[in-house]
């Protein structure tokens, strides 16, 4: 298992050139956060899916320089909120827009506990509560991957990044 860069793998393009073309990619907003005792976390990611429906089981990857990659671990817990398109200031909070304590960033939005304590994001698209099954560190990010404990849909349309912006998406017809 790879736990840092191989050294066999090597930079094909400029690290402007890999950011210019994902930027392209539209990619769902999602806020991952945690709870436990390693404390209360959470942070806007845009790297986060579906990895297989035999067992339930996502991903997300985060920065492994921030705290909430550590506190994961610690916690054996993570929530994967996938924003609506009325979240997208609490979502520029969780991405450090204005700089604040982590503790304050709490204080935006609305929060349920799921899988125990975890924050789970009221009024998100989609709520998604994971048990930490397994974990790999590669260059800069921890890959997380959970096993899906519990899940809630909410009723508005998600919130997506592109282009180094956030967009809406049009609703689907009932």
């Amino acid at each position: 298992m790879l736990t840092d860069l191989d050294t066999s793998v090597r930079e094909a393009v400029s690290r402007e050139a890999f950011a210019n073309a994902l930027s392209c990619f539209a990619n769902g907003v999602t806020i991952l956060t945690t709870a436990g005792p390693a404390g209360r976390f959470g942070r806007t990611v845009s790297s986060a899916c579906s990895l297989c429906a035999t067992p339930p089981a996502v991903l997300a990857c985060v920065n492994r320089a921030a705290p909430i990659a550590d506190a994961v671990v610690t916690n054996g817990a993570f929530c994967i909120n996938a924003a609506s398109e009325a979240q997208r200031a609490v979502c520029e909070v969780f991405a450090g827009q204005p700089p604040m304590p982590m503790a304050d960033r709490f204080e935006h939005g609305e929060w349920v506990d799921v899988i125990g304590t975890t924050p789970g994001l009221l009024g998100a698209a989609a709520v998604v509560g994971c048990r930490l099954a397994t974990y790999l560190d590669f260059g800069s990010h921890r890959i997380l991957i959970g096993v899906v404990c519990e899940t809630q849909i909410g009723s508005l349309p998600p919130l997506v990044h592109h282009r180094r912006s956030f967009a809406g998406i049009a609703p689907f017809p009932d």
